[in-house]
């Protein structure tokens, strides 16, 4: 399975050590390791409706796979020392969307019995200055890992497969990480990360997955029932 995709390349830049933010840290439990065939990565808890539970991913992790399986972890130990135990694992998912411009997958899982935190969204019109610092968090190492960066600002991405909106950041991201979150100081998930660029981080931007999950009849993510 392949990290990286069109333009995007895997030489990483170390990420800043800053303080994590309660709000974060409870944020970051949205984040699940992802098990895509033999590999692995990260995506992102979306809720659940009826008896079925919504995540999203890059697309790039689960070109070609067909089984997947999530895993998630304990919310109140997910910092800078993570808890490498698994709270749950259910396997049986299945793709039902993508898109490849944004670098986005939607993946259903049937009969999820354990209440895994939903993300808290911003506003559609806030505006997020540049040099902020935010989060990011993935299962790199098959647990959620937690890590500061800054936000240098929203930059359109071109790649082989389309352009779409993106949050550029400081510091570069590692395989293994895609999929996973980018939380700023509120604690609200504002993009989920795509990979690297010449040692910078490109995180697909939350109106890019907004205007998908909204295609996919999920816009309640955002607070919006449809």
């Amino acid at each position: 399975m392949a990290f990286c995709i069109s333009v995007l390349i895997s030489m990483i830049s170390p990420l800043q050590v800053l303080e994590i933010p309660p709000e974060v840290s409870r944020s970051a439990s949205i984040a699940c390791f992802l098990k895509a065939g033999e590999g692995g990565g990260t995506a992102i808890h979306l809720g659940q409706r009826s008896s079925v539970a919504w995540f999203l991913t890059s697309r790039h992790e689960i070109v070609g796979e067909s089984s997947f399986e999530i895993s998630w972890f304990d919310p109140f130990v997910i910092g800078e020392n993570s808890s490498k135990d698994k709270t749950g694992t259910l396997a049986g998912g299945k793709v039902v969307s993508t898109d490849p411009s944004s670098d986005l997958a939607l993946i259903q899982f049937d009969n999820l019995r354990y209440p895994i935190p939903n993300p808290k969204v911003p506003k559609l019109d806030q505006y997020i200055p540049p040099r902020v610092p935010v989060w990011s968090v993935g299962c790199e190492k098959g647990y959620p890992t937690i890590e500061g960066t800054k936000l240098l600002g929203k930059k359109l991405l071109k790649t082989a497969d389309g352009n779409s909106f993106h949050w550029e950041t400081e510091g570069g991201t590692v395989p293994g990480r895609s999929g996973g979150p980018l939380i700023n100081a509120k604690g609200e998930w504002i993009g989920l990360c795509h990979g690297v660029q010449n040692g910078k981080g490109f995180y697909t931007h939350h109106l890019e997955i907004r205007a998908f999950l909204q295609k996919n009849n999920l816009s309640w993510v955002f607070g919006t029932d449809k």
